[in-house]
């Protein structure tokens, strides 16, 4: 079930009060505890939320040719460590970064005749797909492709 406005605005109150260093448990808890609240929330949906959607720190902003470079070249680096990979960024959660490399794939997908992956393909057989596609784009985006610009905001979304 969505998240409601009231139930953002209680959460932000609950971290306010608690903190995001104590136990997820005791924020869910918290959170499940006041009256207006009609939906149980578990303390993993409770830090996905603050994580990926409510908290100020995280950048949600549109992602610049040297963004997209950074994760590219980290791709290469750690495969499809996304959790790594958000950290060396700092201000994007690891749904984000997940999200961006996942419309970049599915953008650039045809124009670098990239076939599906194949629905038995194991995850050292994916990452290494996409790791070609990582060096692809790289090379392209040398010779001048830019990758910044307007974002479907669905597609980020959908993930």
């Amino acid at each position: 079930m969505p998240w409601s406005r009231t139930e953002d605005e209680t959460l932000i109150q609950v971290l306010k009060e608690i903190g995001t260093d104590k136990s997820w448990t005791k924020i869910a808890a918290a959170l499940n505890n006041r009256a207006e609240i009609k939906v149980y929330r578990h303390p993993n949906q409770c830090r996905e939320r603050w994580v990926n959607h409510l908290d100020p720190t995280k950048n949600r902003g549109a992602w610049s040719d040297q963004d997209d470079n950074k994760l590219l070249k980290l791709f290469l680096e750690y495969g499809r460590k996304w959790m790594k990979i958000s950290k060396q960024f700092g201000d994007r959660s690891y749904r984000a970064v997940n999200n961006r490399w996942t419309s970049l794939l599915k953008k650039y997908r045809g124009e670098f005749q990239i076939a599906s992956i194949p629905e038995d393909a194991t995850e050292e057989e994916i990452t290494a797909l996409e790791k070609k596609f990582a060096k692809l784009l790289l090379e392209a985006k040398k010779s001048g492709l830019s990758t910044a610009g307007p974002q479907d905001p669905s597609i980020e979304e959908s993930f």
